[in-house]
């Protein structure tokens, strides 16, 4: 019977690397939006050329991309969320779904192997969820409806479920993967 590799078929460079990756990636969309997305791009082909397991990886993307916007344009059309943005699909902005997708590739390298315990996980979402938003607040990158508070709050109840449904999807492509694989 295989089993699931320790943190990513290649080392433990690659941990640190997503996390990296992720907080430049996180950083250029946020702050930058379509300034740089290029860059963003060219970041996200970097990880598929460096990972061996391009396929699942793809999935888990394609996966997230799926659920963010699902939950993003739900609190945008419910007006929890409001975008100033010219590029969009949807209702979203283009650099926040592209984000979704780099998020959800970072749910298994970074934030699974880190954080076993699912209580960890439902904590983690609930506080750095919004955190997360807060901070685009500050930079512009979305406005709120609501009070920080209310839409923190919100946030903390949508993220306390999202942050582990989204690790437990990267670990089922890997499942499905080891088994037919």
């Amino acid at each position: 019977m295989k089993t699931e590799p320790a943190i990513n078929r290649q080392s433990r460079y690659f941990l640190v690397f997503n996390m990296i990756w992720f907080q430049i990636i996180w950083i250029l969309a946020v702050v930058y939006q379509m300034d740089y997305m290029y860059l963003v791009l060219g970041l996200i082909i970097l990880h598929f050329c460096i990972t061996s397991a391009k396929g699942i990886d793809g999935a888990v993307m394609m996966a997230g991309v799926l659920l963010g916007s699902i939950i993003d344009g739900s609190l945008t059309l419910s007006e929890v969320f409001v975008f100033e943005s010219e590029h969009t699909l949807g209702v979203l902005p283009i650099w926040l779904v592209v984000l979704w997708g780099a998020f959800a590739l970072s749910t298994y390298y970074s934030l699974s192997v880190l954080i076993k315990r699912r209580s960890i996980q439902v904590a983690l979402g609930a506080i750095a969820g919004p955190m997360s938003y807060v901070a685009g607040l500050h930079f512009d990158a979305v406005s709120f409806s609501y009070s920080i508070t209310t839409t923190s709050i919100i946030l903390a109840v949508i993220w306390a479920f999202l942050l582990p449904t989204l690790i437990e999807v990267s670990h089922y492509y890997r499942r499905v993967s080891i088994r037919t694989g």
